[in-house]
């Protein structure tokens, strides 16, 4: 990588999860390595509470930044410390309002702990590590189902934000002192009120960066087995529903074709049926694969090696971008199709409802709400279908 290139580099995010046991810490710790060695600083991140960053580096990795090579760099966040930083003050104020509500000491402890707060305080550091300047953030996430609920929030949350706080941000600001002069209601401690709104404000822009396919992409990482192939389906179908393009798959521990070993070609004989599935499912993603080894592969070194079997010379970050964004499109003066990707499924995995100016998305556990455009307020949905890849919604003058 030139210095002219790097100048002009924008800053990137890969995401890399899998189902837990594909070794997706090795190749986000490999990924990261071989985009460093090209010129690019670059900080890999885990989001994982199970940390393993260290062991695959070989290397002490602390809850900042921590030096790995000349230009890499490993952090491991602790969401409690993070907690702890910027939101302790939040949550003394709610237990002690929930007290004054008549809730006892334990149970308004217990009420006062924010669900996902945890992981969207880390989405946000990552977010402010883009900021900070690095080239290149590689997140080593935890394993896909903790994955698609932590890139949900910013999408699920945002909803609830500009339903409700716009109408009553203001609302919020000018009647909090009366009410505090009218009742014995404890005083919020400066900054509370203005935290809270500020996490808010920040999460339509958090979705927007991590949405961007020109900033942030998805890696996937699987093993040719049945189950595991199955619900990596399940999660590119579900990162797609919240707006996330995943861009490519890395097919861990695969036996070669000719060896030596009884063992080994008794293993290629398994896995043969799952390769021909994971090239039919997911043909539309730039893939890579790496054989299996007799060890775990940790160290720089190690990881270099594994990184070049990956990628070869390939700039890990240039992989293409093949998913689409959600898009209206026309079908002449009387109608409107809305295509919304949703890569894998089948329509009996969809469930549609609306509810006004607004669409919601069902696939598996997930749901998403989607604003329709204004013209499309007063249509009627007239058919729905998935095709290549897509849901497709069609709507009719009203």
């Amino acid at each position: 990588m030139t210095a002219d290139r790097l100048s002009s580099l924008k800053p990137r995010v890969l995401l890399v999860t899998g189902k837990g046991g594909t070794g997706k810490t090795t190749v986000a710790a490999s990924t990261a390595l071989r985009v460093a060695d090209l010129g690019a600083r670059t900080l890999v991140v885990s989001t994982d509470a199970a940390h393993s960053l260290s062991d695959a580096l070989g290397h002490q990795v602390g809850a900042d930044p921590t030096p790995v090579t000349a230009m890499l760099s490993a952090q491991e966040i602790d969401s409690q410390r993070l907690f702890d930083r910027s939101w302790s003050t939040v949550r003394a104020y709610l237990e002690e309002l929930l007290k004054w509500a008549g809730a006892d000491s334990v149970r308004a402890e217990e009420l006062a702990v924010v669900p996902g707060l945890d992981e969207l305080l880390a989405l946000r550091t990552i977010a402010q590590h883009v900021a900070d300047g690095w080239d290149a953030v590689i997140v080593d996430c935890a394993p896909t189902a903790e994955t698609v609920r932590l890139l949900a929030l910013p999408t699920t949350l945002r909803m609830y934000v500009d339903r409700v706080l716009p109408a009553h941000r203001r609302l919020a600001r000018s009647i909090a002192p009366l009410v505090r002069r009218a009742s014995s209601m404890p005083p919020a401690p400066a900054g509370v009120l203005d935290a809270v709104l500020e996490l808010a404000d920040e999460l339509g822009r958090l979705h927007d960066s991590l949405a961007d396919p020109t900033i942030t992409s998805v890696r996937l990482v699987t093993t040719p087995e049945s189950m595991v192939v199955a619900e990596t389906r399940r999660v590119w179908s579900y990162l797609a529903l919240f707006g996330y393009r995943v861009a490519s798959l890395i097919v861990n521990r695969v036996a070669p074709e000719q060896a030596p070993d009884p063992w080994l070609r008794r293993l290629r004989r398994s896995q043969e049926p799952h390769l021909v599935d994971i090239g039919r499912l997911f043909g539309d993603l730039a893939q890579g694969q790496a054989t299996i080894r007799a060890g775990e592969v940790t160290g720089v070194e190690e990881l270099r090696s594994f990184g070049r079997e990956i990628y070869g010379l390939n700039d890990p970050l240039e992989w293409p971008l093949t998913s689409e964004p959600q898009t209206f499109e026309g079908l002449g003066s009387a109608s409107q199709l809305l295509r919304v990707p949703l890569p894998g499924v089948t329509g009996g995995e969809v469930q549609l409802a609306r509810s006004g100016a607004v669409m919601l998305v069902t696939v598996g556990p997930y749901r998403r709400s989607l604003s329709l455009p204004p013209h499309l307020h007063g249509r009627a949905a007239t058919g729905a279908r998935i095709a290549d890849g897509h849901l497709e919604v069609e709507f009719a003058e009203a």
